[in-house]
């Protein structure tokens, strides 16, 4: 049996060093993850599928690396709605682009 894949306890988006934590609830009823930009730190809520939670880790990193190249000030005006549109759109495509070409990330990946 595959050991699952864990995800990571820090990232590094643009020059910020970005925490991710697992809580057991997060924000609002509904919600399964989010990003604060002041503190650099994502929360996850527990109890998601192995799929259900990598598509909210993907989700927050989105969030966190729109923040910190400032597309969410720049280009949608500091609306948060709109930002939130963008990354649940981006979402499920960015990750099933990876998912589905291997050889693109290695290609991307290599030095």
């Amino acid at each position: 049996m595959a050991k699952k894949a864990r995800c990571p306890k820090h990232s590094e988006i643009a020059p910020f060093d970005i925490a991710v934590e697992f809580v057991e609830v997060v924000g609002e009823e509904g919600d399964f993850g989010e990003y604060d930009h002041d503190k650099r730190l994502i929360r996850i809520q527990q109890g998601q599928t192995p799929a259900e939670e990598r598509d909210t880790v993907w989700h927050e990193h989105l969030h966190a690396l729109l923040r910190a190249c400032g597309v969410s000030d720049l280009f949608l005006g500091g609306d948060m709605e709109a930002e939130e549109r963008l990354v649940s759109v981006l979402t499920p495509h960015l990750l099933a682009l990876l998912r589905r070409n291997p050889a693109l990330v290695a290609y991307l990946m290599a030095k």
